[in-house]
């Protein structure tokens, strides 16, 4: 996997190019060659072309594809999205119960935000930042179970 492919040299663009044209990689100076079996997955933001770099565009014709994203359209897919994206240990479920409630509250802050005129449209409200808002909730909950002594689930349902 290759993120952000603008921000890579053309020299570089154009040795992937290679690869994907010949299937093989050449060794300078030696006439040998390795072949290659592979898959690569490229990802780059669509506004980044022109502030930050482009794709050489040998190597977008040879890509083929374009998969656009967009954000979760309703509460309960985003919410899904958190669940299964946030890194929370099993200690951590041990000790902390997260109420629905407050799930819900840290998903609408996003959607909020999103339709936010004081956010650039092109940069937007990923859902990064509600993978890690739920994190930090978590830890924010165990941290206070530690320092008060709670033995379980004391949790963010109060």
């Amino acid at each position: 996997m290759i993120n952000e492919l603008p921000d890579l040299q053309a020299r570089i663009q154009v040795a992937l190019f290679n690869i994907l044209e010949e299937g093989d990689v050449q060794i300078r100076g030696f006439k040998l060659r390795l072949p290659l079996d592979i898959l690569f997955v490229f990802t780059a933001n669509p506004e980044d072309y022109t502030n930050r770099g482009a794709i050489v565009t040998p190597l977008k014709d040879r890509i083929e594809s374009q998969i656009l994203t967009h954000y979760p359209k309703d509460l309960d897919t985003a919410l899904a999205i958190t669940e299964q994206e946030a890194e929370v240990g099993e200690e951590q479920k041990a000790v902390v119960k997260v109420s629905d409630l407050v799930k819900r509250l840290i998903e609408q802050v996003a959607f909020e935000a999103r339709g936010s005129e004081f956010v650039d449209k092109k940069s937007g409200v990923s859902a990064r930042l509600t993978i890690s808002a739920f994190e930090n909730a978590i830890s924010a909950a165990e941290r206070r179970a530690i320092v008060n002594n709670e033995k379980a689930n004391p949790g963010l349902d109060q």
